[in-house]
């Protein structure tokens, strides 16, 4: 072969210049996308039509997000722990007393607890955990009750952290070993 020819071949294979063929598999993968994206876009639409169903169904993946669509009432119900010390100070106990994992986790914990009328269970077991600790305010508590609170959300988010109403659900001494 000779290098003229060569050059000419080498040419043709770099050429800038696309084949007719290559045109029409860009246009093709460029409609492909496209229909691929709009049928995506669909699919995770799609949830949105259960907002004006009167029986709506959430489903995963694919959620229309009720969390964000519910109307809500103004006031939550949250139950909690709390100690006593020898003045009847209220001092907030942690979640971690009551169970092992995420903050939510024992939160979900503790209202099975409350729902089942099991708070005396709860708070014979947070009561134990607190009996082991010799310093820190923890220390202070003599007796532990279980709560149950209900919040006016807009109220505790501008400031005002007191409950609308409490109901003890369970109330016992700690007791310590000397």
């Amino acid at each position: 072969m000779s290098s003229l020819s060569a050059n000419r071949a080498f040419e043709a294979c770099t050429s800038t210049h696309p084949a007719e063929g290559t045109k029409k598999s860009s246009v093709r993968e460029k409609n492909l996308a496209i229909a691929l994206s709009l049928i995506s876009i669909l699919v995770v639409l799609s949830p949105i039509v259960q907002n004006w169903q009167s029986e709506p169904m959430d489903n995963f993946p694919l959620s229309y997000f009720p969390m964000f669509s519910y109307e809500r009432s103004g006031l939550e119900r949250l139950s909690y722990l709390v100690g006593l010390d020898i003045q009847n100070n209220r001092i907030p106990i942690r979640y971690t007393f009551a169970g092992t994992g995420g903050m939510n986790q024992v939160r979900r914990q503790i209202n099975a607890y409350v729902n089942r009328n099991q708070g005396d269970q709860l708070c014979q077991l947070v009561s134990r955990g607190i009996a082991e600790r010799r310093a820190g305010s923890m220390s202070r508590i003599l007796s532990v009750q279980v709560v149950t609170g209900r919040y006016d959300l807009s109220q505790y988010y501008s400031g005002n952290k007191r409950p609308v109403s409490e109901r003890i659900e369970a109330s016992c001494p700690v007791v310590r070993r000397a």
